[in-house]
């Protein structure tokens, strides 16, 4: 009778190739956890208790003996303080069924102890494993240094027996007959030296030098028919392609063999060491993403007529560079720009949905997810991406530029604008490589596409690139474990749900308060005056709230693009993160189309046309502001040289009215007569005094005026006097 299954007992499975060694057992619950014994991106595995018995008993199932067997004598007193530390570090993980089968919450026990213990999460999670792969006991823990060889060192032949010598070294050969043979000095020294053939030519292969060095030194293993021609080769006495590939790398540098090939030049120019990986820099969805441009591998014709040549488009991609998701395109006719590189981070915030239908292209939500603005923006040094529009761009998170001629720090990006190359090569006005070339046909005469088949083309390619499998993405267990395909907008849903998206969710509003210049306008009953021009809402006249809000503001916060007047946005005086738009309203085309550079231009030309005008302004106003002061001095003077007033101010008060009368009449007295419509002549008197029209009582002379005090002057009216005409 089979004995029960106990932790830390290795066992070959039948259907499963490696061996497994149990982590955890119970009969009474009928579960036996094992983990693979080989490998270290592995996860527990569930088994059935009775299922896995009843293999155990018709044979299926072989238990084996511990293929590493670590003994108490490894046990030094250096490797107990180590095994110490790390047992106590990985104890709330190993003996919790719960973390063993569930690697979600594993990851997150991991990571949530990692910080605590102030350790990578990987090592921690490096610990877990080995302790269960190695027998779940403390000195599985242990530093095997003991097995490890040095590095660099050529591993030598076993002394086992006196034929290890010439015993087949290495792993068995599944791919040709026979054992082969060893890489003895000689061998290794013929392999450098055919190295040769391979730089010889640029379209050499290594496959090239291969062949050579085995017609020039293995002509034993070549089987030859009456004729001398070659009709087998013997691949068990001679070295595999493999074992060539294997020493020719060991003896031939990557950076001797990229400078013997191809030359200083190409070498400096295409394979400059570069310090980072794409991936290895991201540590979620939407944390880094890259961004670029380039002209369209296509000429294009005018929506109007297929007979009209337009030229190439400008295509920009915004890709994540954890999941390889397009997240956001823009394509025009205009060449690059700060405003195209704006438009390629709205589209990234636009629902694709909506975005595909408007190419009559139905998808889901989960087909092309919305990817929103990454933390960090990785682009080259193009203008566009060194506008001042961009660099306000940084307030979102951050934009790096990478140096010159370096397309390889940008590879995902690069990649796909290759990709996309390859999707066009068949249709009317591609642009092939040998466009410009004597000889080659001029691609715009072919051209037969219009802009928005071109566009529609792409998205379509996007959507295809977005759910495809990614074969050579790299193996993460995680991912693995999960059973998430490499598929783009896979891996992105699967990163937003177990890692948490670290993309920046930025509004088209948020947008424009980042992107867009600021400065100061006025508005008068909704109407806001902005750089010297009315501009109009409509929103502010169908919205009542918004009415509401601006009415009576006086002084707004004005969004704009210093290239596109015509539209401009004020910030919502309450709610800060809401902006209203407005439109121009004048009259003239020529002012509509006015940039901010331009209207500056203008506004220059009015300052200098008004510059004398300003100079004589000046003076008459200091002129003014002089006798103000003059005339105050004297005034207080006088009035202090008057004398004081023994009048209390009921008495001044009441004089008021009679001292107007007086002062009225003097005025009038030293005026000049005004003539009558008609040019008759007024009445008057022989001695020359003016006769008033009403009938109320007639002034004959200024100096007479002092008998209107002892009247009534309350019915006293100012006359209009007629008087005699100039000149007379």
């Amino acid at each position: 009778m089979q004995e029960d299954f106990k932790t830390g007992q290795v066992f070959k499975i039948g259907g499963i190739e490696k061996p497994q060694r149990v982590i955890l057992a119970s009969k009474l619950n009928d579960y036996v956890i094992a983990i693979n014994l080989m490998g270290k991106r592995c996860v527990p595995t569930k088994f059935g208790y009775a299922a896995l018995r009843s293999q155990w008993e018709v044979g299926e199932l072989v238990k084996l003996e511990d293929p590493n067997p670590i003994f108490s004598d490894y046990l030094t007193e250096k490797n107990k303080a180590v095994v110490d530390e790390r047992m106590a570090a990985i104890a709330p993980i190993v003996g919790n069924i719960e973390y063993v089968l569930n690697s979600k919450e594993r990851k997150k026990a991991i990571d949530r102890l990692a910080v605590e213990l102030g350790i990578s999460a990987e090592r921690l999670n490096n610990w877990v494993i080995t302790y269960w792969q190695r027998g779940c006991h403390e000195l599985s823990l242990i530093n095997m240094y003991h097995k490890c060889g040095g590095a660099g060192k050529t591993r030598t032949a076993s002394a086992k027996n006196a034929e290890a010598s010439s015993e087949k070294r290495g792993r068995k050969a599944y791919r040709r007959d026979g054992a082969g043979i060893n890489v003895t000095p000689e061998i290794r020294s013929w392999i450098f030296q055919a190295r040769k053939h391979y730089f010889r030519t640029v379209e050499a292969t290594k496959q090239d030098a291969y062949d050579m060095l085995l017609l020039e030194k293995f002509q034993d293993a070549l089987e030859l028919d009456e004729a001398g021609e070659i009709f087998n080769v013997d691949l068990g006495r001679c070295i595999s392609y493999d074992q060539f590939l294997y020493w020719y790398q060991r003896d031939v540098s990557v950076e001797e063999e990229k400078r013997e090939k191809y030359g200083e030049k190409h070498y400096a120019l295409n394979n400059r060491p570069i310090t980072s990986d794409s991936r290895g820099e991201s540590i979620a969805p939407g944390f880094r993403g890259q961004m670029d441009s380039t002209r369209g591998d296509m000429q294009l014709v005018a929506s109007w007529s297929r007979l009209e040549p337009i030229g190439r488009p400008t295509v920009y991609f915004l890709i994540d560079v954890v999941s390889g998701l397009i997240g956001a395109i823009y394509i025009s006719l205009e060449n690059p720009s700060g405003e195209s590189a704006i438009r390629t981070l709205l589209n990234a915030l636009e629902d694709k949905v909506e975005f595909c239908k408007k190419f009559g292209i139905n998808i889901t939500s989960e087909e092309w997810p919305t990817m929103g603005i990454p933390s960090y923006l990785s682009t080259d040094k193009g203008p566009e991406f060194m506008s001042q529009m961009m660099e306000r761009f940084a307030k979102l998170g951050g934009k790096e530029n990478p140096p010159a001629y370096r397309a390889d720090l940008r590879g995902v990006v690069e990649r796909m604008f290759a990709e996309l190359r390859r999707t066009f090569v068949q249709a009317e006005g591609f642009v092939d490589r040998d466009a410009g070339k004597r000889g080659s046909v001029d691609s715009r005469l072919k051209a037969a596409w219009n802009l928005e088949e071109f566009t529609k083309q792409v998205v379509l390619w996007v959507i295809e690139h977005n759910n495809s499998v990614n074969k050579n993405y790299p193996d993460d267990p995680y991912l693995i474990a999960d059973g998430v395909p490499t598929v783009p907008a896979k891996i992105w849903q699967w990163g937003v749900d177990n890692i948490q998206s670290r993309n920046r969710e930025v509004s088209h509003n948020e947008l424009i308060a980042l992107l867009y210049e600021e400065k100061s306008g006025s508005l008068n009953q909704g109407v806001l005056e902005f750089k010297g021009r009315f501009y109009e809402s409509e929103e502010y006249m169908q919205n009542a709230e918004t009415q509401n809000a601006l009415v009576n503001l006086e002084v707004g916060t004005v969004h704009f693009d210093p290239a596109a007047l015509k539209v401009v946005y004020l910030r919502h005086p309450t709610i800060n993160s809401r902006f209203v738009r407005y439109e121009l309203n004048v009259g003239l085309d020529m002012q509509n189309k006015m940039s901010l550079v331009e209207l500056e231009l203008l506004r220059e030309k009015k300052q200098q046309n008004n510059a004398p005008a300003k100079a004589k302004e000046t003076a008459g106003r200091l002129n003014r502001k002089k006798f103000g002061a003059d005339t105050n001095k004297k005034a207080t003077k006088e009035k202090k040289a008057a004398g004081p007033d023994g009048r209390g101010k009921a008495a001044k008060i009441a004089a008021i009215d009679a001292n107007r009368a007086i002062e009225a009449a003097k005025q009038k007295a030293k005026e000049e007569p005004l003539i009558i419509a008609g040019g008759g002549g007024a009445p008057s008197t022989p001695n020359g005094e003016v006769q008033p029209v009403s009938s109320g009582p007639s002034i004959a002379a200024p100096e007479a005026a002092s008998e209107l005090l002892e009247k009534d002057v309350r019915r006293y009216r100012r006359p209009y006097l007629i008087s005699k005409p100039f000149g007379t």
